[in-house]
């Protein structure tokens, strides 16, 4: 039986939007054999755990420790 090597074109677009820490993503897009619709509408939502530093070091939090001492 002989190999054969075909390529497929799956035309999709998509928006994200980055709000502080948070990132919402959308994406119309062809996620394979799963639905009956040609398309599906994915949605996204992440938080990201490193901008966590930076919060501390703008002082838009403050870290205090047991005693009532204040790190910043």
């Amino acid at each position: 039986m002989a190999e054969s090597t075909y390529w497929t074109f799956q035309p999709n677009m998509g928006l994200g939007v980055k709000l502080d820490d948070f990132t919402i993503d959308y994406a119309l897009t062809d996620i394979g054999n799963v639905a009956e619709s040609p398309y599906s509408h994915v949605f996204t939502i992440s938080y990201s755990l490193e901008a966590l530093p930076k919060i501390y070091t703008e002082g838009k939090r403050r870290i205090v420790r047991k005693g009532g001492e204040d790190e910043n």
